[in-house]
């Protein structure tokens, strides 16, 4: 397992998909606040000078606001910043390093020379979390550097907080990973894995959760079942999270996402 481990991780520092998205990640990441605070400011020119007075004190708030030190809590709490197309991409980055050794045939090369083929996937799970946690990271990094040169940044209160929810969402990502993982190694799919990773990134699952919950708060007469509220996906893209919630998601996705990919790898014949 080790041997493969580090084979794993060897692969993943030389993909160029994954060196690609590690600078995109960081670059929107850094441009971002930078980015809006221009914006604004633009908007601001444009309009002084002939509004009226009510407009003026709205853009002289505005001004105020965009002035201020952003609490560092609020960044790591949100590492994408919010930004579907960023958690998109990301989760297209885990297809792609999972599948590839299917991709490019080179899983008929080493399956033959492992105790078990499902150290294969439990290996390229694991090297995933490693391939997650940069990319979080480097989203934290990014929109730090980029709020301080835009309008600081201040330590506050809520920092423990903060680091706690960072965590949830690497787990939530690592959960939806395992769901990847049994697409791509367990089923063999990676188109339907892509699919997966953009409705994963985009949150379109709330399309699903918000009428099944309707129903079941009509069937059991009740208006306290709210799915979206504990799903992996929707936790991950929220700025707060419920720790049971979250943990617990996470959990299930992980032990159940492994097993079956591990249980199927075992039994099918490599291709």
């Amino acid at each position: 397992m080790g041997d493969l481990i580090r084979m794993d991780s060897f692969r993943l520092r030389k993909s160029r998909l994954f060196i690609v998205v590690c600078i995109t990640v960081f670059g929107v990441m850094f441009a971002m606040p930078l980015l809006t605070k221009g914006f604004v400011q633009l908007i601001v020119n444009m309009v002084q000078g002939g509004s009226g007075d009510a407009l003026e004190r709205e853009i002289e708030q505005l001004l105020y606001e965009l002035s201020q030190p952003t609490a560092l809590s609020g960044i790591i709490k949100s590492p994408f910043g919010g930004l579907s197309l960023i958690t998109i991409l990301v989760m297209i980055s885990v297809v792609s390093f999972m599948y590839a050794d299917h991709n490019n045939g080179y899983i008929k090369n080493i399956a033959g020379q492992v105790s078990s083929r499902g150290n294969l996937a439990v290996s390229k799970y694991l090297v995933t979390g490693m391939h997650n946690l940069i990319l979080l990271v480097l989203g934290v990094l990014g929109g730090m550097l980029g709020t301080l040169i835009s309008r600081g940044i201040t330590f506050d209160e809520k920092m423990g907080e903060g680091i706690l929810v960072f965590f949830i969402k690497f787990l939530l990502m690592w959960g939806l990973s395992a769901v990847l993982l049994l697409i791509t190694n367990g089923l063999g799919n990676k188109t339907f894995a892509v699919v997966m990773a953009v409705i994963f990134g985009s949150g379109a699952l709330l399309l699903v959760y918000m009428p099944l919950s309707f129903g079941l708060n009509k069937l059991f007469k009740t208006n306290n079942i709210n799915i979206a509220a504990y799903a992996p996906d929707q936790l991950f893209l929220a700025n707060e999270i419920d720790f049971l919630s979250g943990v617990t998601g996470a959990a299930v996705l992980i032990v159940l996402g492994v097993f079956f990919t591990v249980m199927l790898m075992n039994k099918k014949d490599v291709k």
